[in-house]
């Protein structure tokens, strides 16, 4: 593609270390689909030391930080005001203000949405929830508005899309449980992972727990202290690449997780998950993938103790039936294609 052809799509997620950065992962996983079709994409992020992180670890994209003490708005205008293409936008914190000032500037505007719960003014909007409708969008968006809606649009990183296709189904499930994944979310500010381990050392299971967490988060010290205090095998896995995260995945028999986004990655591998909620805004997507048996819901993370959790644990160990079901139908609802079809139908768009 020659230069002068080449698309420019600016990203603003919003990700920092009270949030985790699942807003800022699926936007660089959206990103890196449109590079593959010719893009040039680039990133507006909150000053934070987890999005600095990020950005090091990312040199192929060139990131642009906000000056906390300046208007948000006003700095994001003068990154907008070259030449852009698309816009995207991936932030609860941004409503119908914003996206009706910054679509004068772009030519295009995309809005990631999870919940209809406020109106957008955008050219797309892209709601990846499970059983997602159009009808819940309506009085939402314009009728001109391009809704991508459902599973078949979530956006995920390669690596998981691989690893599913080397295994094209995760349904060897073992007669039980020998190893647990642990990934609650990237900072874990509640410290669920903490009582999570503590259930799985008293449900009197061998098993080996793998933990998955992010360097910044907060309570990280803590967790090492009781991991070197606990009697069982627990091995900590640490700001991991994707690939790495793909195979934890693939080796666990069951998850213990939150309803964040990184869901859908066990989604599509298979694996059979106790979810808890750590955030107000995932309780439609853990409804409905509860309701299909798609996990096993918990109850919001603050309310769940030690014994309902290695009941739990218990309990799919000695269910082989469930552990199988949940397998199949989690890797039923997500092949991980969605980032490439959402890219294939913006370039369309521009051609």
């Amino acid at each position: 593609m020659e230069a002068h052809s080449i698309k420019r799509a600016l990203f603003y997620a919003n990700a920092s270390t009270r949030i985790g950065v699942g807003h800022l992962v699926r936007c660089m996983t959206l990103a890196s689909s449109l590079v593959k079709l010719g893009w040039k994409c680039e990133f507006i992020c909150k000053s934070d030391v987890m999005t600095f992180e990020i950005a090091r670890n990312k040199p192929s994209f060139d990131f642009h930080f906000l000056n906390n003490d300046y208007d948000r708005l006003e700095q994001i205008k003068k990154i907008c005001a070259k030449d852009t293409d698309l816009f995207v936008i991936d932030d609860y914190e941004v409503d119908i203000k914003y996206e009706n000032y910054c679509r004068d500037l772009v030519k295009r505007l995309l809005v990631i949405e999870d919940s209809p719960l406020r109106k957008h003014n955008t050219d797309y909007l892209l709601d990846q929830t499970y059983d997602r409708k159009p009808n819940d969008y309506k009085n939402i968006v314009s009728s001109d508005c391009c809704l991508l809606l459902g599973s078949k649009y979530i956006l995920l990183r390669d690596e998981f899309r691989l690893a599913r296709s080397k295994n094209s189904n995760k349904s060897k499930i073992k007669s039980k449980i020998n190893n647990i994944l642990v990934a609650i979310s990237s900072t874990d500010p509640l410290n669920f992972t903490s009582t999570v381990i503590h259930a799985i050392a008293e449900s009197g299971l061998d098993v080996t727990t793998n933990i998955i967490i992010a360097n910044n988060a907060i309570h990280l010290s803590k967790i090492k202290e009781e991991i070197r205090n606990l009697p069982c095998v627990i091995n900590l896995y640490v700001d991991i690449d994707a690939n790495r995260v793909s195979e934890l995945i693939m080796e666990a028999d069951i998850g213990v997780g939150s309803g964040g986004i990184s869901i859908w990655e066990r989604c599509c591998l298979g694996l059979p998950m106790i979810v808890v909620l750590t955030a107000d805004n995932q309780r439609h997507v853990i409804d409905n993938l509860a309701k299909n048996n798609v996990i096993k819901y918990l109850g919001y993370a603050k309310d769940v103790n030690i014994e309902k959790i290695k009941k739990s644990i218990v309990m799919l160990n000695n269910d082989f039936n469930q552990r199988l079901k949940i397998s199949k139908n989690s890797f039923d609802i997500c092949d991980g294609k969605g980032s490439e079809r959402v890219a294939g139908i913006l370039n369309q768009d521009f051609i």
